[in-house]
């Protein structure tokens, strides 16, 4: 045996050996353990949504269903320069008999367009053999100066054909001629589990409990993650919405709302036009838009904020050496501390708005162009934390409010 055919036996020994044990139930669940080690590659045939649910178990569970019923999941391992993936992607249970189902709906679809078109046919072919038979009924008019005065009378409407009616097609028939059923995919997998990068077009997708990073990329796609890693998530349009994550959460959509609860990590968003919404955050937050409010409430740690069209809002205190940015070309500024606040400097400025503050400040600048251009900048308390707050034509507010009356993360 030559020396590449020695390679190809035990490519092939090998490709049999890791082949994953696929056991698939009454119900159409397919059970499969997984190594430690190895990554989940998850996939849809269709645009119908992914779900994927973190459990104690050593075993990756998943169904497919559609409006027909179970579908299939299709199993398999490819090996990467990063080691051996499992695969599983939502399939139809059966291709060619679906296809076949296809074709005959198409062709029902047809043989009623075509006895409705036969119908519109015969009924206008009738029109025109009633219109030729009047013609020959028509009596002979005398000449003109003999003819008797015409009466005053108006001619007795004729009433017009009833229309032939288009057959509808059969709800199921109608929905099967515009598009394929969707499949949606359904996973539980161990909560240490590694999923590769999961690419949608237009499948929403959710997951729940899964303890490691996440990447998602999808175009027109929902977003869903809670108690999960750290995430990041890129989408052309669709809401991304994010609870209890441990690790970063880095979120960029064209449009659509983002909105991130209980963060153990750094935020950072971006959404051309969407509104952004960081509640409880430890680390730091970085967030940017052109269209839609920025909400934010809690963050542990600095912040910088942009928006140009829209307004920015802070609530919540600010720690000491904390550094604290939001600014807004055409939108308000608001930041709203609890009253017992240990001390910040604070930067306020408006081109063409107005400045409002409640706390004494120590001013140490004030300037103002008459009705343009208003500045302070001012200190209270230590004065460690460093604020500031510019609108280019938009309110800027500094508030303080009753340390009971701020808003928990519960």
């Amino acid at each position: 045996m030559n020396t590449t055919a020695r390679q190809n036996a035990v490519a092939q020994t090998t490709a049999a050996t890791d082949a994953p044990v696929v056991e698939r139930d009454s119900s159409g669940r397919v059970r499969v353990r997984i190594e430690r080690g190895n990554k989940v590659f998850l996939g849809n045939r269709t645009t119908g949504r992914i779900t994927v649910t973190g459990w104690d178990g050593d075993t990756i569970e998943a169904i497919a269903v559609s409006e027909r019923g179970t579908e299939m999941v299709r199993v398999w391992t490819d090996s990467t320069s990063s080691g051996t993936v499992l695969a599983l992607k939502a399939d139809y249970a059966d291709s060619d008999s679906l296809q076949s189902d296809m074709l005959e709906m198409r062709r029902e679809g047809a043989e009623i367009r075509r006895e409705a078109m036969e119908a519109r046919r015969a009924e206008r072919q009738e029109r025109r053999e009633e219109r030729e038979m009047r013609s020959f009924e028509l009596p002979q008019m005398p000449p003109a100066s003999n003819m008797p005065p015409t009466p005053n009378t108006t001619p007795t409407p004729q009433p017009s054909p009833t229309p032939v009616p288009t057959p509808a097609l059969p709800a199921q028939m109608s929905m099967a001629l515009s598009r394929p059923f969707e499949i949606h995919l359904e996973v539980k997998l161990p909560r240490n589990t590694e999923i590769d990068v999961i690419k949608v077009v237009r499948s929403d997708v959710e997951v729940t409990g899964i303890t490691t990073p996440l990447t998602i990329s999808g175009d027109r796609s929902s977003i869903v993650l809670k108690q999960v890693g750290a995430v990041e998530v890129r989408t052309r349009s669709g809401n991304v919405q994010v609870e209890q994550a441990s690790g970063l959460v880095d979120v960029v959509t064209t449009s659509g709302s983002i909105r991130v609860k209980n963060a153990g990590a750094d935020v950072r968003a971006l959404s051309i036009n969407g509104a952004i919404e960081i509640r409880c955050a430890r680390g730091r937050v970085d967030v940017a838009n052109t269209d839609g409010p920025i909400e934010l409430v809690r963050v542990g740690g600095d912040v910088d904020a942009n928006a140009a069209n829209s307004s920015v809002h802070f609530t919540g205190a600010v720690r000491q050496d904390g550094r604290y940015y939001l600014k807004s070309m055409s939108g308000s500024v608001e930041m709203t501390l609890p009253a017992n606040n240990q001390g910040f400097t604070a930067a306020l400025s408006t081109y063409r708005g107005t400045i409002e503050n409640d706390f004494p400040l120590k001013i140490k600048q004030s300037s103002e162009s008459g009705a343009l251009n208003h500045r302070t900048v001012g200190r209270f308390g230590d004065g460690r934390a460093q604020i500031t707050l510019d609108s280019f034509e938009g309110l800027v507010k500094l508030s303080r409010v009753a340390p009971n009356a701020m808003s928990s993360c519960n």
